[in-house]
This record gives structure tokens, C-alpha cells and sequence, in this order.
């Protein structure tokens, strides 16, 4: 066949991949189940690599989520009922092994819509769920 240019090699590595999703997923997951505690070691020591690298530009991330959710905060929420949502999450996570999120089901920050952040726009749901749906909200 020849030389492959990097389109055709990315192309056909495409097609073999949508060809092969499932085979490919199950492996990636045996290999991981099979290597748990050292891939968590490698993704913590990534993580922390990264913060350390990227502080500023987390800092300043974390400050702008938490000024806009006081933003988006009435003063006529509810405080405690909200603080019980981030405890029930907690207790969640405790209780499964499995992470949970506080969830914003309208998000603060919505490209059609934004909530606010009181208690009826808040639900506890797995941490793979929430980060998949990002600011998207499905009416």
C-alpha cells in the first residue's frame, strides 16, 4: 500500500475505531479494572501536576463560579434546605463509592437559559452524568 500521509492514517483509524467502539471499550475497560489502584495513582499525580502548573487559572475559575452563583443566589433562598442537598450528595457518594454531584438542573450559566441557585434547581446525580451535560439544558 505505501506510505500513509497522517489524513489517511487518521481516517483509517477513525473507521477502525466506529468499526470496532464495543471490542475496544470493554478492553479499555478490563485493562483499567485490572490496573485500578495504579491508574488512580497516575490520574492524582496528573491532577496535581496540573494544579500545580495551572494554579492561577484555577483560582480565578473557582472565584468566577462562586461569584456567579452568589450572583445568581435570591435572598430569599433557602440556605439550609441547600446546604442539605450538598450534605445528601456526600452521603451519597459515602454511602455508593461512587461520586455524586450537586446538580443545577436550570444551569447558572445556560447558553438559552439560566437559574439561580436555590434549592428546587438542585439535584444529586452520579458525577459522570453531570460532567457529561455540562451548561445544557433539556426542557
Amino acid at each position: 500500500m505505501g506510505k500513509q500521509t497522517k489524513e489517511e492514517k487518521a481516517a483509517y483509524n477513525k473507521a477502525y475505531h466506529a468499526a470496532n467502539r464495543e471490542r475496544l471499550c470493554e478492553e479499555a475497560r478490563a485493562r483499567y479494572h485490572a490496573n485500578r489502584e495504579r491508574c488512580r495513582a497516575q490520574q492524582n499525580e496528573y491532577h496535581k501536576r496540573y494544579y500545580q502548573e495551572n494554579k492561577p487559572k484555577i483560582l480565578a475559575k473557582t472565584a468566577k463560579r462562586r461569584g456567579i452563583q452568589l450572583q445568581r443566589t435570591p435572598s430569599w433562598a433557602c440556605l439550609d434546605r441547600i446546604e442539605e442537598v450538598y450534605e445528601l450528595a456526600e452521603l451519597a457518594t459515602e454511602v455508593s463509592g461512587v461520586q455524586y454531584h450537586v446538580d443545577h438542573i436550570v444551569p447558572l450559566q445556560g447558553a438559552t437559559v439560566s437559574g439561580l441557585h436555590i434549592y428546587e434547581n438542585l439535584q444529586v446525580i452520579p458525577a459522570t452524568e453531570n460532567l457529561s451535560k455540562g451548561n445544557k439544558y433539556d426542557a
